[in-house]
């Protein structure tokens, strides 16, 4: 894979992982059950952000 490449899918996974979160979190809300204690959405979401801007800032080798 090239570069180019590499960054899109990292940025297509970010999005998928956006919406999941964020949809469980909507799925959460219309249950009338969502409370921010409920610590498992936030950090997914969370973790997934610092992991894929981590992967898309590393200096790539040569």
């Amino acid at each position: 894979m090239t570069a180019k490449q590499t960054r899109l899918l990292i940025i297509a996974l970010m999005g998928f992982c956006f919406i999941a979160t964020l949809s469980g979190a909507i799925w959460d809300a219309m249950a009338g059950d969502w409370a921010w204690r409920h610590w498992v959405t936030p950090t997914l979401f969370f973790m997934n952000l610092l992991l894929n801007v981590a992967i898309l800032l590393r200096k790539p080798a040569r």
